[in-house]
């Protein structure tokens, strides 16, 4: 099947929910349960975005992603070369070694052709045009959002210290006790 890989469609996911919020730092496990991804493949794919230049990243307090510019400046295509790579498009429609060495398979010049349609299809389709026409990203999502959170969104909250939450100290620890949890030096 040709079409975009599923990094990529988790990745036009989250952005989706950020340009739902707009301006505003969203904590990681707000866009986990908005686009419903796994919060540990969505770190590795909001980190190909930041590195991309499609969002921004804040750490500390109110921090967490947000879009590098309007949604309406980041096309689909764009995504895809920034988490793909820029041949996210194969070369040869067969994926034969021919082709990308020069000679040409006999789907050459038809898929010569469907390649730039396909591509210059997906710089006109943008991330505001999309979220748009996506009645929401999920069951997290600020748009539209369903009030009664999926498991997957309970079992992410609280879930990952990245993602802004603070985990519950373990029973009998020294975390939060007065005198830092070790003996006074000097006395």
């Amino acid at each position: 099947m040709i079409g975009l890989g599923s990094t990529t469609g988790y990745a036009i996911q989250a952005l989706i929910c950020l340009a739902r919020t707009p301006g505003r730092y969203v904590l990681i496990t707000e866009i986990a349960s908005c686009a419903d991804v796994p919060l540990p493949y969505l770190v590795k794919v909001l980190a190909r975005l930041s590195r991309g230049g499609l969002v921004e990243t804040k750490r500390g307090f109110r921090g967490g992603y947000r879009l590098a510019r309007p949604p309406r400046r980041i096309t689909l295509d764009e995504v895809a070369r920034v988490v793909e790579g820029p041949g996210w498009l194969a070369e040869c429609l067969l994926g034969m070694p021919a082709c990308v060495a020069g000679r040409q398979c006999p789907t050459a010049s038809f898929w010569g052709r469907e390649r730039r349609r396909i591509e210059a299809e997906l710089r006109r389709w943008t991330v505001e045009r999309v979220s748009r026409s996506v009645p929401h990203g999920g069951p997290g999502c600020a748009s539209g959002a369903s009030p009664v959170p999926s498991a997957r969104a309970e079992r992410l909250r609280g879930a990952s210290v990245q993602g802004g939450a603070v985990p519950p100290a373990r029973p009998g620890s020294r975390v939060g006790r007065a005198g830092g949890g070790r003996g006074r030096r000097g006395s």
